[in-house]
């Protein structure tokens, strides 16, 4: 059950995370991870690829933000999951590129000593808020959902024009075109709720239409 941060605080006062999710209007929601370990209760979130802070949750600007509890993560992470994302958010190498709609995914990670980002192919350098938090979990063996049942998308101009910067042949851009998913914060807010696990997306887009619906209301 989704609560707010106040209520939830309070109904979880033990160690553990939570994806949390600010809406923002129409069907966006900008998400980020929520972990308690001792004393220390912050949330780390991707705002654009040179701003991801990690901030305490009792910061004014949280208190409107939905809560999640992720349930069957292992809390002997916790300290770690605090280490990382502090060295995620001063790391300037990674070179993101903000695409809120059509990311490209295929399961990467974060590394424990540098902080830097390392996915499969170039081109996971198209991220937002959401598709940060899955693979900032995944550094943890931790899969939210299953990326390779969301439907492709077909290719936008930030992707074109980034594939051409690279000078990626015509001929060669079809793996990247099929790499392109619509992951979107509202799928990671409803993501630790469904009775599939990892997440699959007729089940999660359902329960995402259906919370914009409750939020639109």
């Amino acid at each position: 059950m989704l609560r707010y941060r106040d209520q939830f605080l309070r109904d979880h006062a033990e160690d553990g995370v939570a994806v949390c999710g600010l809406y923002i209007r129409g069907d966006a929601v900008h998400v980020g991870l929520y972990w308690k370990t001792g004393q220390e209760r912050k949330v780390v979130h991707f705002q654009a690829g040179d701003n991801i802070p990690v901030e305490e949750v009792t910061n004014p600007g949280f208190q409107v933000y939905l809560f999640n509890p992720i349930a069957d993560f292992q809390n002997e992470f916790l300290p770690s999951i605090a280490a990382l994302a502090e060295l995620v958010s001063q790391n300037q190498l990674n070179g993101f590129v903000f695409n809120r709609v059509g990311i490209v995914y295929e399961g990467g990670k974060f590394d424990f000593q540098s902080g830097a980002f390392t996915g499969k192919t170039a081109a996971e350098k198209f991220v937002n808020c959401a598709v940060f938090l899955i693979a900032l979990l995944k550094t943890y063996d931790y899969t939210l959902l299953n990326w390779e049942s969301w439907p492709n998308l077909q290719p936008d101009h930030a992707l074109e024009l980034w594939l051409d910067h690279h000078q990626v042949p015509d001929e060669q851009k079809e793996p990247f075109y099929s790499m392109r998913k619509e992951i979107r914060g509202k799928h990671a807010l409803v993501a630790p709720s469904t009775q599939s696990k990892p997440s699959e997306y007729v089940e999660t887009d359902q329960m995402a239409l259906e919370l914009i619906k409750e939020l639109n209301a």
